[in-house]
């Protein structure tokens, strides 16, 4: 089967298969925080947990 494709269609078809990886990743990301968030009993939560759990540093600008 021949390739229909444009060159720029194939460009963005590329491009929409990077972002769907890093949505993916980012909804991982947000999932391991979130299971993580449950395992901690509520009065042991803290800012700091909270950013360590959603991959973030201490103080919440930079990613891990």
């Amino acid at each position: 089967m021949a390739d229909t494709y444009t060159d720029a269609e194939r460009e963005m078809r590329q491009e929409i298969f990077r972002l769907r990886a890093v949505v993916r990743e980012l909804d991982n990301r947000l999932n391991a925080g979130r299971d993580y968030l449950m395992t901690v009993p509520i009065d042991k939560i803290t800012v700091k947990n909270t950013l360590l759990a959603f991959g973030w540093n201490e103080n919440g600008f930079d990613p891990e």
